[in-house]
Formats: structure tokens, C-alpha cells, sequence
């Protein structure tokens, strides 16, 4: 069953795609979801039921009529209109994610115990581009119970190569009898 952030995801990627502006919408949503980290407030605020609708919708108009193009405004008219501003970051992550299948960019985690440079990044990301013949782009989390090495998560396939892992597999190998 589509969930409400999955349908209008969709909806704006159908738009992307009709006006050939895939590109320019994703970078487009990945601003805005920066100013949504910033300022999660204002996803509240313009939530907020006790506020008149108009109230809500001039503030968006003062901060982001000349900022964005004009689909991508309509498009936050809408959420806001809608009374679904609180789900508006996840609608943006679900259209990038469509953006990113349609450019075919895998995005994924790497999951380590110290937080990884750009360059460390970077490295990964191209050794992983040659096994999934396609661009890669990963965020980096930190997960302590690695206990050592990365563990990278790509859409439904999961790289492994953690201490914890290779001590849970040679601990199966033993009590199977194995060397």
C-alpha cells in the first residue's frame, strides 16, 4: 500500500520527469531538506492547525516564492495546504531516492566505528561503483558494535567486512567442526 509521503513523492517525480528536470528538483529538494535540518521548527509551524491557513502560507511565500522553482514552491503549497507538512522531509528523501533510480545512483550507509573522511568516502564509493556498475553515494554511520572494519548497506545488499562479523562466522565455523 503507497503511504501519503510515497504518493506525493511521487506525484513531484512524475512532474521531474514530465518537464525533464529530474536533476535540477532533486538539488532543488536536497536544499530545502538542509534548511529542514536547520530549522525543524518550521516544519511545526507550518503544521501548526491553530494557525490560519493563509498565516502559513505567506510565511512560506516570504521565505521561498523567489527560491525555488515554481513546481517545487506549488509542490510545498500543497503539503502545506494539505496539513501534511510534518512528513514533507521524508516526501523529499522518498523523491531524491527516485531521482538517484532514475539517474542510476545507488545510494547506501557505511556503517563504521569511527567516523570516515570524504577521502576514506570517496575510496569505497569507487571500489563499490566497479562491483555495482553504477555511481554510488553513501552516508556514513557510526555503529559500535562493529567492533572493528565497515559494514556497507546498498538498497537490498549488505557488504560485511566487520570484526564482529568475521568473529560471528568463524565462531559458526567452529561449532560446525570446521578449521
Amino acid at each position: 500500500m503507497e503511504t501519503t509521503k510515497t504518493k506525493y513523492a511521487n506525484a513531484l517525480f512524475s512532474i521531474a520527469l514530465e518537464k525533464n528536470k529530474v536533476i535540477e528538483y532533486q538539488d532543488q529538494a536536497k536544499k530545502l531538506l538542509d534548511i529542514f535540518k536547520v530549522n525543524p521548527e518550521f516544519l511545526k509551524f507550518l503544521d501548526c492547525s491553530f494557525l490560519p491557513i493563509d498565516v502559513r502560507l505567506n510565511a512560506l511565500n516570504d521565505i521561498f516564492k523567489n527560491c525555488f522553482d515554481e513546481d517545487i514552491f506549488i509542490f510545498l503549497k500543497i503539503v502545506v495546504k494539505k496539513n501534511h507538512a510534518l512528513i514533507l522531509a521524508d516526501m523529499l528523501i522518498d523523491f531524491s531516492s527516485l531521482c538517484n533510480q532514475n539517474q542510476n545512483i545507488g545510494e547506501g550507509i557505511v556503517y563504521s566505528t569511527i567516523p570516515l573522511n570524504e577521502n576514506q568516502i570517496k575510496k569505497i564509493c569507487d571500489a563499490l561503483q566497479q562491483v555495482e556498475k553504477k555511481k554510488i553515494v553513501l552516508k556514513n554511520k557510526i555503529d559500535s558494535s562493529l567492533i572493528g572494519g565497515i559494514k556497507i548497506a546498498i538498497n537490498d545488499r549488505v557488504y560485511d567486512g566487520s570484526l564482529s562479523f568475521k568473529l560471528d562466522a568463524m565462531k559458526q565455523n567452529l561449532l560446525k567442526g570446521g578449521e
